[in-house]
């Protein structure tokens, strides 16, 4: 039981010593956000389709430590390309990035925005973060808009009445 107990105890260790982020800095002023992830992400969707080979087999290889180290998150080149194509509406739609899609100004009070979607889809309007969110009229403040079924070549309209 003893030997059972410190096999374990060795093994978790090692692996901390193995797997853990050893380079942070002892004063949070100097924390550091790495976002490299993210950029390789959108560089690897804008492939899809165009790429012969599996475009995420890079975004992987390449990948941050933090990408390498959660194997259960992403699990393979392949079942990540799979995902990402099942969603592809969401991730076409800015993937929940809340400045990845500008909408263009037609004067003071408008903006416009043309899009190939595939329904459903889910989306919320900001002024390029979450921390400007539009409460849009007809939508529950905080909810997000959804579209379940679009017609071809259909128009919609929103009005926002605020942001928060």
């Amino acid at each position: 039981m003893n030997s059972k107990l410190v096999l374990s105890t060795f093994f978790l260790m090692l692996s901390n010593c193995m797997f853990a982020q050893n380079d942070f800095s002892e004063n949070p002023l100097n924390a550091a956000l790495e976002t490299k992830d993210v950029t390789n992400f959108w560089l690897a969707f804008d492939k899809m389709g165009t790429s012969e080979e599996n475009p995420f087999k890079d975004y992987i290889k390449n990948g941050t430590v933090a990408l390498k180290a959660y194997p259960y998150r992403v699990m393979s080149a392949d079942s990540l390309f799979a995902m990402v194509n099942s969603k592809k509406s969401e991730f076409e739609l800015g993937g929940w990035s809340p400045n990845k899609i500008k909408m263009n100004k037609k004067n003071d009070f408008e903006r416009t925005i043309t899009l190939k979607i595939r329904t459903p889809a889910s989306f919320k309007f900001t002024k390029g973060n979450w921390e400007s969110q539009a409460e849009v009229s007809g939508i529950e403040k905080g909810n997000n808009i959804s579209l379940e079924v679009l017609k071809p070549h259909a128009k919609i309209k929103y009005q926002i009445k605020s942001w928060f």
